[in-house]
């Protein structure tokens, strides 16, 4: 969804996938991401985030034997501005 198209929204829901490309992609992927996180942070668009996103995103460096980046990137992403970070339970699945 394009930029105006979240314009009658007032939430979001951010997938892994988004969150992949604004921290180990490049080019318009990235770009998207990253302009989406700024347009959330700054209001009135709200981003809700599992916190089985946080789990996928992290465990490609864990895979990697990267521990310390696992952690650096459960932690940035548990405290973007303008996103409200959920448990994903039997109730919201």
């Amino acid at each position: 969804m394009t930029g105006s198209g979240l314009a009658r929204h007032r939430r979001a829901g951010i997938d892994s996938n988004v969150l992949i490309y604004l921290l180990e992609g490049s080019g318009a992927q990235a770009e998207a991401a990253g302009a989406l996180l700024d347009r959330m942070a700054v209001g009135p668009l709200e981003g809700v985030l599992a916190t089985l996103a946080i789990a996928e995103v992290a465990s490609g460096p864990a895979r990697e034997g990267d521990g310390a980046m696992a952690e650096r990137y459960a932690e940035e992403l548990s405290t973007l501005e303008g996103v409200t970070v959920v448990p994903l339970d039997r109730d919201i699945a």
